[in-house]
């Protein structure tokens, strides 16, 4: 784990105890510390905080807002790629 993934990681659980969780500010740091580990090649780790931080989304602001789509767009490829049948 590097510099930049333990300090996401505490601001991430920071926020977490602090903040409700549908705060848009939460969301960020979710879907940040998601699109870090992708950089990372973490893409199993990844994963699950690119999820909640669509869930969360749609649930404060809808389908057809910009930060959802925005969100959706950080999803996994190779999900997409298993619904294809």
């Amino acid at each position: 784990m590097n510099a930049n993934e333990i300090y996401l990681r505490d601001a991430l659980a920071m926020r977490r105890r602090t903040l409700e969780n549908d705060n848009p500010a939460l969301v960020g740091s979710i879907s940040d510390m998601g699109q870090l580990l992708v950089r990372q090649g973490k893409l199993a780790d990844a994963e699950p905080f690119q999820y909640e931080a669509v869930e969360v989304t749609r649930r404060l602001f809808g389908n057809d807002n910009a930060n959802t789509l925005r969100r959706m767009g950080n999803l996994p490829p190779w999900r997409f790629d298993q619904n294809l049948d």
